[in-house]
């Protein structure tokens, strides 16, 4: 028996779809056809689960007269993306992180990722591109009564299974390819595998240790690498059970997300899958790449997106980089949606722009913090009017600080020398530095809200990395410091760094009549400033006009552009701190301030800044 027995059992999930059998008569028994079966082996990894869904997906393949086999490194790779267990470098998988493994990225064939042990490589952009010939299409979990599981079998010949393994599958207790079920009540191990078919006495599987394993001989044909697994040890052992059908492959990989429910329906407003923005984001957890999820990030990915938009004067190259780090927003997947929602209009101005993905969900729970001081001010108070905004404040402050603090520390954190942030922008600067300056494309940062507080640190890096001058940096009403500001963006002003800062922030009356949650009657930079930043004492913040004064402008004033809503209604008509990225007057104003001109394709309200 394999050392390596590293599956776990499903957690809860209501959100599963349960299959339901139809009432078709169930055949006697049902042996599977032997040409149909591709035996593999899969060493002393923990890869069980990857195998036994390349099995299914082989076996569906070979069904419909196709021979190619599938890769079980991509779908193990992918599995452990999705689970997301605690720690790092683990081996093993469940079987729904496998499902959704398939599902969210599709799998490629086994001649494009083939396993070799201990060398898992990683999902480069051709591998992606593979994996759209075979995507899931409908799955369901399958309950694990008998009845059930014979007539999934029935339906689609197949059915990805997990269970607790034991000393009986081993070869030398086995008899006649029969798993020794007096071993039943002891079992360890957690292994992956395929039922392919069943009779009177149990289960036929497919396992993933090799021809030498099983060998049972059914209708006078013997059967390598199978074995009959006995009902009692299936009762007793199986922890899940799913499913699947492949899909048509996907023939097209256009930007706009044209996900499909699991009942068939259109997703509005859905978040794109990742292959669509692959190379539009970067996501960075904790001062590291986020490997984990639906939108994760690696070196290796990082390498080949600054490759790509570095690629010689290629036509069709883009003439521009933007760096873009967004203020907080809702979650990863509203991050995604946006990505997606701009990526047409600034290809089309030859802009090639890389999201920042980094502290998401941050502006959610602030808003919670001071939703949940709601209480304590309406007892006070009598009510929620401009007068209680000193109770939030103090109410507020502690939790409110401690999460200010954490966000500072994440952007501090991704640009120390060994940080996800100087790894990205270190190798965007190596490939600039291999081209010849008049063939460069010009660089251009751009941050709203505490995505200033990200390009600070990521300017500090740039400067110590000796990176080429960036064209503009483009503030939307910044959250960091006057004195961060003094520190960090204007030193690389001054020593031309960066050659032209435009900051858009709202004017005083706007500031003052925003609101945080319906609670808090001014804008979120007031909170910052007098509670968030810093216990009892106001701290200026960059973003708030009232404290323009406060900035130093010396030997940058005609390279120092400011915009607000009152004063320059033709740069931006945002009217609430939020608002600076869903305005299309302000976005094709970033635009025209990118590319030098007025765009000729511009975002508009209704197609590009709705819906995340």
């Amino acid at each position: 028996m394999s050392s390596n027995l590293f599956t776990r059992p499903d957690s809860t999930d209501f959100r599963d779809l349960i299959y339901q059998p139809t009432l078709i008569p169930l055949r006697s028994q049902i042996i599977p056809a032997l040409e149909f079966i591709n035996i593999r082996h899969q060493g002393y990894e923990g890869a069980c689960t990857g195998f036994a869904l390349a099995a299914l997906i082989d076996y569906f393949n070979h069904s419909q007269k196709n021979t190619e086999n599938v890769s079980a490194r991509m779908l193990y790779e992918m599995a452990k993306r999705h689970d997301q267990w605690p720690g790092e470098n683990y081996q093993g998988s469940s079987a729904r992180g496998a499902m959704k493994g398939w599902q969210k990225n599709g799998v490629c064939p086994d001649i494009d990722w083939p396993f070799i042990q201990k060398k898992p490589g990683y999902l480069t952009a051709e591998r992606q591109r593979a994996a759209f010939k075979y995507p899931l299409g409908a799955y369901y979990r399958i309950h694990r009564r008998r009845n059930d599981l014979q007539a999934a079998i029935n339906e689609t010949g197949a059915v990805f299974v997990t269970a607790a393994s034991h000393k009986g599958w081993e070869n030398q207790f086995m008899k006649n390819g029969w798993i020794d079920h007096s071993y039943a009540q002891n079992a360890p191990g957690g292994h992956a595998f395929v039922l392919l078919g069943y009779t009177a006495e149990g289960f036929i599987i497919q396992n993933s240790w090799g021809e030498n394993w099983g060998g049972i001989t059914l209708d006078g044909k013997t059967y390598p690498g199978c074995a009959l697994w006995s009902y009692y040890d299936a009762e007793l052992n199986m922890w899940d059970a799913w499913i699947a059908r492949t899909a048509l492959p996907i023939k097209t990989t256009g930007t706009h997300s044209n996900s499909v429910s699991r009942d068939g329906q259109k997703s509005r407003a859905s978040a794109p899958a990742q292959y669509q923005i692959r190379d539009h984001y970067v996501h960075i957890d904790d001062g590291i790449y986020d490997e984990f999820g639906d939108f994760p990030s690696n070196e290796n990915q990082v390498a080949e997106i600054m490759e790509q938009v570095t690629d010689g004067d290629k036509p069709g190259n883009p003439r521009h980089i933007v760096l873009y780090a967004h203020g907080s927003v809702s979650n990863v997947k509203a991050a995604a949606k946006r990505v997606a929602a701009w990526r047409q209009v600034f290809a089309k101005n030859k802009i090639h722009e890389i999201h920042y993905i980094w502290e998401a969900g941050l502006i959610e729970e602030l808003k919670d913090v001071v939703l949940g001081k709601e209480n304590k001010v309406v007892e006070r108070t009598g009510e929620i009017s401009a007068g209680s905004d000193r109770i939030i404040e103090r109410f507020s402050q502690p939790p409110g600080h401690a999460l200010w603090q954490e966000m500072q520390a994440e952007a501090f954190r991704a640009f120390q020398k060994k940080g996800a942030g100087t790894d990205s922008i270190d190798k965007l600067i190596e490939q600039l530095q291999k081209m010849p300056p008049h063939k460069r494309p010009e660089i251009h940062l751009v941050g709203h809200s505490t995505g200033a507080i990200w390009l600070g640190h990521l300017l500090k890096r740039w400067r110590a990395l000796d990176g080429p001058t960036i064209k503009n940096l483009i503030l939307f009403a910044p959250a960091c410091t006057t004195n961060f500001y003094n520190t960090l963006i204007y030193p690389a002003l001054v020593a031309n760094q960066v050659q032209h800062l435009h900051h858009f922030q709202l004017d005083k009356n706007r500031e003052r009549h925003d609101n945080v949650a319906q609670v808090y009657r001014k804008s979120i930079l007031y909170l910052v400033s007098q509670s968030f930043q810093k216990r009892r004492k106001i701290v200026p913040i960059m973003g708030m006009e009232k404290y323009q004064n406060k900035l130093k402008n010396a030997g940058i004033a005609n390279r120092l552009s400011t915009y607000n809503p009152e004063d320059n209604r033709e740069a931006t008509r945002a009217e609430n701190h939020g608002n600076f990225d869903n305005d299309a007057t302000t976005m094709n104003r970033m635009l025209e301030i990118v590319i030098g001109k007025i765009p000729k394709h511009r975002f508009s309200e209704a197609n590009h800044l709705r819906g995340y």
